[in-house]
């Protein structure tokens, strides 16, 4: 395994993120809750679009069901017991069925807003068909989606993007979180700004894998028999590659922070780039590349290519 630096200090940063002018908010006393239940014939059904603010949403296939189901709970908190049973009133959980064909679905969370002030949040899980394509949108939460067929495309804000035996394409985005991504089929476009990116596509060869992160590591493997056209970079961290199970030609390494290679004759793109962070790459096979940077220290007796 070849492991390259470029910077050797890093920077800390602490951040705050409240808005100017703003006071603390204190944790209030009341609060309300309330489950629902949605469902609808998903036969011939096409799409399926979230639209969501605050709160985990889970996406399970079941290839048998006769129905799309949703399945939550919304959770209001405010002054007392009574503002946030009538703030629950206005917190509205719609599905609706676009006339189209394939059908198109839309599951929408309507928060309340304005006065009095609260906090609304609703967890959700679906149970959709195999091979649906998903469009899930958020703010703060978490999203887990586990064996989708169909294209599943995913924007957060705060929170991680969790998405495991996935047979079609990925695109996955969140400001503030990790992306974790099990592709046994399919293409992967992840971007992250703050957190990390791991992604495993497996068994079959990807299609294609870009996977850029400004702060964060960035994890990538493959088959070692897939062919792959291999671009990693760095600007403040360091590259971790291991090519030595695959049959490697054209192999260029510019300024300790960009490796490029043809692997197995070539085929697939696979790019991957951090702005300060590691980018790990080896085959499936090889040995385990860390998933936190290495203490430079360990590698002084190392030679740099």
């Amino acid at each position: 395994m070849k492991i390259l630096h470029g910077f050797r200090a890093a920077a800390v940063f602490s951040l705050c993120l409240l808005p100017l002018g703003c006071d603390l908010v204190q944790p209030f006393a009341g609060s309300a809750e309330e489950d629902f239940a949605l469902n609808t014939s998903f036969a011939d059904v096409g799409s399926l679009s979230i639209k969501w603010v605050n709160g985990n949403i889970k996406v399970r296939i079941n290839p048998t069901a006769t129905e799309l189901t949703a399945t939550g709970t919304k959770k209001i908190e405010a002054s007392d017991d009574a503002a946030a049973a009538a703030r629950l009133e206005e917190f509205k959980v719609t599905l609706s069925v676009a006339e189209s064909f394939p059908l198109q679905v839309f599951l929408v969370a309507d928060f309340p807003e304005g006065s009095p002030v609260t906090v609304a949040e609703a967890d959700l899980e679906v149970v959709i068909p195999s091979g649906v394509n998903l469009n899930i949108e958020s703010t703060n939460g978490r999203v887990e989606i586990v064996g989708n067929e169909g294209t599943s495309e995913v924007g957060l804000v705060n929170g991680e993007i969790i998405i495991l035996e996935q047979a079609g394409n990925v695109l996955a985005s969140t400001v503030n979180g990790r992306v974790k991504v099990n592709s046994e089929s399919g293409g992967v476009e992840a971007d992250v700004t703050n957190g990390l990116i791991e992604i495993d596509a497996s068994p079959a060869a990807p299609e294609s894998i870009v996977a850029n992160t400004v702060n964060g590591n960035v994890t990538v493997s493959i088959p070692n028999t897939a062919g792959a056209n291999v671009d990693l970079s760095t600007v403040i961290g360091g590259i971790n590659h291991s090519f030595g199970d695959f049959a490697t030609i054209d192999l260029r390494i510019v300024d300790l922070a960009s490796v490029t290679a043809v692997l197995n004759g070539g085929g697939a793109t696979v790019q991957a780039g951090a702005v300060t962070g590691f980018v790990n790459f080896a085959g499936q096979n090889s040995a385990v590349l860390p998933d936190d940077p290495v203490n430079p220290q360990e590698l002084d007796d190392q030679q740099a290519l």
